[in-house]
């Protein structure tokens, strides 16, 4: 009778125990899935603000008076490519190191080939897509 009660009184532990690390993994697991989820967004916002300021930049003159709309703060050209910059700073905290050097190629050598670069880089980081598209794929001219 008391080998009954052992047993009973361990399978209750072992229970209680499993109940416990299911919960336990459970809102370590939905954390986990929350934080991923809130720098996956983050990136997503900061990488179409980075594309959109970038493209800008290659047609500044087409583009300046949207994108003062947009941003008022930025009025000139040596403006806009300071927030560039200030954003690829920015970036270090949360870019994959493809994006980081994709981007700070453009701000050194602003021109489509760079830009498209930029985007496909981004695009793996966000999506995990790998591309066969390329600049010229880009180019509506």
């Amino acid at each position: 009778m008391e080998t009954a009660k052992m047993i009973i009184s361990v399978i209750g532990l072992i229970g209680i125990g499993g109940l416990l690390k299911s919960a336990f993994d459970y809102l370590f697991i939905e954390k986990r899935k929350r934080k991923d989820q809130s720098r996956h967004e983050l990136k997503d916002l900061r990488y179409k603000e980075m594309i959109i300021l970038c493209y800008s930049l290659l047609n500044y003159d087409l583009n300046k008076e949207k994108l003062l709309l947009k941003r008022a703060d930025i009025k000139s050209r040596e403006e806009l490519i300071s927030e560039i910059k200030l954003e690829w700073i920015n970036m270090t905290l949360y870019a994959s190191d493809t994006v980081i050097m994709a981007t700070k190629k453009f701000i050194q050598f602003n021109n489509q080939d760079n830009l498209s670069d930029m985007v496909f880089a981004m695009r793996e980081s966000l999506y995990d897509i790998n591309t066969s598209l390329t600049s010229q794929n880009l180019r509506l001219e």
